[in-house]
């Protein structure tokens, strides 16, 4: 009884910290590198849905998100915000030339239609060739060119700013949706 009441009584108030906080506490971010990152499957928490992330890698080789909303994820990226993945306060989106409006299209890679709320979205096409993915063919294409092995992986780093540079060329939707 009293090893389960050391126990609880240490555990407890690390489980209030919350998941991002308890992942911190057993990787050594001294050594880490943080780097933005997106995934085309968006992860949802309670009612909004999140693609955009930072990421570290942890010590054991496993990636871990902090998901971050669109806003913070643009404020942070254009060095307006604190963010351990931009230290030195710098404008990606400026240095990349990347409109903040590409990360509204991050849905088209995966999607033929618009696959959520369309009450809000006129523009309901996407890029993919099937309805819920890409064509084995367009996946073959991101995993080529921008790093990923899965569909649910993140594209992070430079890899993630040619993405969103990369979207913004007609030329480049046009040979992606002909894939």
């Amino acid at each position: 009884m009293k090893r389960l009441f050391l126990i609880l009584f240490f555990a407890l108030p690390l489980l209030s910290l919350g998941q991002t906080d308890l992942n911190s506490l057993f990787v050594d971010t001294t050594k880490t590198k943080f780097f933005f990152a997106v995934t085309l499957t968006p992860t949802v928490d309670g009612r909004r849905m999140y693609n955009t992330a930072i990421i570290l890698k942890s010590l054991q080789g496993k990636w871990i998100p902090t998901f971050i909303t669109k806003k913070d994820f643009l404020l942070q990226i254009t060095g307006q915000q604190d963010s351990k993945a931009n230290p030195n306060h710098i404008n990606y989106m400026k240095e990349y030339q990347i409109f903040w409006q590409t990360l509204d299209q991050l849905w088209k890679l995966k999607y033929s239609e618009y696959p959520y709320d369309r009450r809000h979205n006129q523009d309901t096409k996407g890029w993919a060739k099937m309805k819920y993915s890409p064509s084995p063919e367009q996946l073959r294409y991101l995993q080529q060119n921008y790093g990923i092995k899965f569909i649910t992986d993140y594209i992070y780093g430079k890899n993630l700013f040619r993405l969103l540079k990369d979207m913004q060329d007609p030329n480049w939707v046009s040979n992606y949706m002909s894939l």
